[in-house]
């Protein structure tokens, strides 16, 4: 008979638990949600175990839960998906400074969510605990970049992925606030999102998005003011568009 060390029933368990997770991505990839959610379940299970050292086991979980959400978002079950998410904002708590950014997007993906279940004000404020978190991140990494370089602060890629993540925070604040019909809030957000993504080349989509709500408030509410300026970048943004299809060509 022989006996298992630590490092053996760890190594097992962490096998056990990689593979569910490859199932379950494999499951996602084909859109099979059922079979997904049930393997990433099994990761959850698998990662319970005692050899699993806590930072890999939260790494495991809050990966796992994150695509189970993002399933039961899919197929329209938005209760159960902001329970899980939820669930996930406890895992990332607990998983600390790796799960500092992720807390910022499950609370974009919780205001999400909570758009769809037309629960505006709940949406809202997970928009601003979004907003937040993207905030102190770059303050803090800010602050970093001051110490190693007094003279002149460069912003690195860390900093415009986040700010990056900030535009779409800022589209879903003002989407929240357009809802509860704070036409004025919500297009101060969009314009803020609007020239952070233009600053640090956003995804295209959600510009478009931006913009393109931004004049349906204006037209739904009559105000003429300002809806030139949106207009006008509705225009460069599909004149930008159409420059990079012919390029590609």
């Amino acid at each position: 008979m022989f006996l298992a060390f630590p490092a053996q029933v760890g190594n097992k368990a962490d096998a056990a638990v990689e593979q569910a997770l490859q199932s379950g991505r494999a499951f996602v990839a084909t859109k099979d949600c059922p079979r997904a959610i049930a393997s990433f379940q099994a990761a959850i299970g698998a990662s319970q175990s005692a050899a699993l050292p806590q930072e890999r086991r939260a790494s495991v979980q809050q990966e796992a839960l994150k695509q189970i959400a993002d399933c039961q978002f899919n197929e329209k079950t938005f209760d159960q998906a902001e329970a899980t998410l939820l669930r996930r904002k406890q895992v990332l708590r607990e998983w600390g400074a790796p799960g500092e950014i992720e807390l910022g997007h499950n609370a974009l993906d919780l205001a999400s969510i909570l758009i769809e279940r037309q629960k505006w004000t709940e949406a809202e404020r997970y928009a601003r605990e979004a907003l937040a978190t993207y905030d102190a991140a770059i303050g803090k990494q800010t602050r970093a970049g001051q110490r190693q370089q007094e003279d002149r602060v460069v912003p690195n890629e860390f900093s415009a992925n986040v700010s990056r993540s900030k535009v779409t925070g800022l589209y879903v604040l003002g989407l929240s606030l357009a809802l509860q019909r704070k036409p004025a809030e919500a297009l101060k957000a969009w314009d803020e999102g609007y020239l952070l993504g233009v600053t640090f080349q956003a995804k295209h989509e959600t510009l478009m998005q931006m913009v393109i709500q931004a004049i349906e408030v204006h037209d739904m509410l009559h105000l003429t003011a300002q809806r030139h300026l949106w207009v006008e970048r509705l225009r460069e943004l599909r004149h930008a568009e159409k420059a990079k299809g012919a390029k590609g060509n």
